[in-house]
């Protein structure tokens, strides 16, 4: 009724008996070996072919083809598991390898994110810093793409048109003013984008002076598509270089006039000792036309002598100290450098100053105020008229006047009159520095320069100067 053994022993024995189909496997097998021969213990030679033998059939898997010829399939002779072992083994191997470079890879993607991390935090600040930079800069600076729309622009730009950043970007150019639209118009932008080279420009515009310069920004592609565009307002530059070289013109013509001054006294002093001596030879005389003749021409001499001592005066070169100065004298003495042009164009001056008042005043910036002021009375009246210089002190301090009887001025060139190069004048007979020089030696006293004027009626500009506290030492009782 049932039977243990070998499983291919117990099939072949079945198909002997004819029993194939009347019998079942029950249960698990007892034992699974791969292959089990005996021989008798002291058979040491033949357990040794034997196994050399069943050492061949493994290696070549014959158990399992002799299994499926002779017996068919059910639970194999030869025994799976160390293979199975082997590959569970490699299985792992694989699973602990892929988790090591599993590990390696998010290792090193970690360290990979925090080097990028902070590559990025470098160059956010040194963004930061470079736009900083940007907007520290007082020039107008902007970025444009060469379809002449903004790429970028700095604080100045902004508060130059009194928009935002946001407000301005991918705008086109003109959309910051007239000043871009006609630096525009100028073709320097197109000029640098044609030849992509770095170019510098100064332009006159709205009695200002802007220097415009452009920097290529060169990307990978061979055609430039962006460039820095810089505008630097030079007005105050330029006017300084132009007053250094006026007042070099003028420290050249004061040692010139110093020379020729001493050279022209020395025959005038040669006149006026023989007039003496011929005074003296004919006093016995009194021949009318001769005396008049020797009175005429001491008169000569002294005003010649007069006119050297202004030329001299204006010429010396000062260190612009405060200096108690008699303002009726040197008001006359400013005039008085200029009586040949005046008596040319039938100028009559009157000077309305208190003969006793005097202030402490720098000489050398008074002396430029009152050139300018001076200067442009005399050129507002071509065809003659009257120049009254004066001062009064008042309760604020001093208060110099210059009026002209010219040809006076409307709103509109008043309201420019103070702007540096403006200018009613004639091209070449005017600078229009003079009133801008002026106006800014009066801020420098601490005062104000304001101007009336109306056309066909002349001018008046009033100098208003804070006192000193040597003033009141100067003030006529």
């Amino acid at each position: 009724e049932a039977a243990a053994g070998d499983e291919p022993v117990l099939i072949w024995l079945m198909q002997e008996f004819d029993m194939k189909d009347d019998f079942i496997i029950l249960g698990e097998p007892l034992y699974e070996l791969e292959s089990v021969f005996s021989v008798p213990k002291g058979q040491k030679t033949l357990l040794s072919i034997i196994n050399k033998g069943i050492y061949a059939v493994n290696r070549r898997n014959l158990m399992e083809q002799i299994q499926q010829k002779w017996f068919g399939i059910s639970t194999p002779i030869t025994n799976s598991t160390g293979n199975e072992d082997k590959i569970a083994l490699i299985v792992v191997f694989f699973v602990v390898l892929s988790g090591l470079a599993l590990f390696l890879f998010l290792s090193w993607n970690k360290k990979l994110k925090d080097e990028v991390d902070r590559q990025t935090e470098e160059l956010n600040d040194s963004k930061n810093d470079l736009q900083i930079t940007f907007d520290s800069l007082t020039h107008l600076m902007m970025v444009v793409k060469h379809d002449r729309t903004i790429s970028s622009v700095n604080q100045a730009v902004c508060q130059f048109v009194s928009k935002s950043s946001e407000e301005l970007i991918d705008q086109p150019l003109g959309h910051l003013g007239d000043l871009m639209t006609f630096i525009e118009d100028r073709g320097i932008i197109q000029q640098a984008f044609e030849d992509n080279r770095s170019i510098k420009k100064s332009y006159d515009y709205d009695h200002l002076t802007y220097e415009v310069t452009t920097f290529p920004l060169q990307s990978t592609e061979d055609a430039l598509q962006r460039l820095l565009l810089m505008v630097e307002d030079i007005t105050e530059l330029r006017i300084v270089q132009k007053q250094m070289l006026q007042e070099n013109k003028m420290a050249a013509i004061g040692q010139l006039a110093t020379g020729v001054a001493h050279e022209i006294r020395n025959p005038l002093g040669i006149i006026r000792n023989y007039v003496y001596l011929l005074k003296r030879q004919q006093k016995d005389q009194a021949d009318p036309l001769l005396h008049k003749s020797f009175n005429q021409i001491e008169s000569s001499v002294e005003q010649a002598s007069s006119i050297i001592d202004n030329l001299l005066n204006f010429s010396r070169m000062s260190d612009n100290q405060n200096r108690m100065i008699h303002l009726f004298g040197f008001f006359k003495d400013m005039i008085e450098l200029n009586h040949k042009v005046m008596e040319k164009r039938d100028v009559i001056y009157r000077i309305e100053c208190d003969v006793a008042l005097q202030r402490n005043i720098p000489e050398e910036s008074l002396k430029l105020i009152l050139i300018n002021l001076i200067n442009n009375a005399i050129d507002a009246m071509e065809d003659g008229g009257h120049l009254t210089l004066g001062a009064r002190a008042t309760s604020n301090g001093l208060e110099i006047f210059c009026q002209d009887t010219g040809a006076g001025m409307d709103d509109q060139q008043m309201d420019q009159i103070f702007n540096p190069f403006f200018t009613t004048k004639d091209p070449g007979k005017g600078t229009g520095l003079g009133l801008y020089i002026a106006y800014n030696e009066v801020q420098k006293l601490g005062g104000e320069l304001r101007v009336e004027s109306q056309l066909g009626a002349g001018t008046t500009f009033y100098i208003d100067l804070p006192p000193t506290k040597d003033d009141d030492e100067g003030v006529p009782g």
